[in-house]
């Protein structure tokens, strides 16, 4: 069994095992969250489920995910000493809390949770085809919400509304 510590070297309590969206969801935090912005989380969980849901994209199934709250994004992950494991892979999202708090909004911070879990469960690597995925799902939840405005939540909208 591997458990995360952080660069600190405080071992990580789990926040939740496992959702009820996401079976082999595993979160874990090293930084307390405010309860915006756990509520922040629990609502992109639930918009991701509901948009996946509406667009006939299988949740069942999916591979297990590992989320993990830091509070500048660096980690250490260490094995258990009496599994003699030669090696771990595992699926990771970190969340870096110094980058955004005091910085954005609600809705940038909504951004920031479903890029990450986008290139994971839709596998997209490239961001700004991430990005625009991200809208997707934002605006399917408020259809007054325009492209530049979430551009701009998000600190691009230069990059992202050019030609538009």
């Amino acid at each position: 069994m591997s458990y995360f510590k952080d660069s600190k070297g405080i071992k990580l309590i789990p926040l939740s095992e496992g959702c009820h969206f996401f079976d082999d969801l595993i979160v874990n935090y090293a930084v307390e969250l405010s309860k915006e912005e756990m509520d922040l989380f629990d609502s992109a969980l639930r918009i991701m489920f509901s948009y996946c849901k509406t667009n006939n994209f299988s949740i069942n199934g999916w591979n297990n995910l590992n989320i993990l709250f830091t509070q500048n994004g660096s980690f250490e992950m260490l094995t258990d000493d009496e599994s003699h494991i030669g090696g771990s892979y595992i699926k990771i999202v970190v969340y870096n809390v110094n980058s955004w708090r005091g910085i954005v909004d609600s809705t940038g911070l909504m951004a920031i949770y479903l890029e990450e879990l986008c290139h994971h469960y839709f596998n997209i690597s490239d961001e700004i085809e991430v990005k625009h995925r991200v809208y997707d799902i934002m605006k399917s939840f408020n259809n007054d919400f325009s492209f530049t405005e979430y551009a701009r939540s998000i600190g691009m909208e230069d990059v992202l509304c050019n030609g538009l």
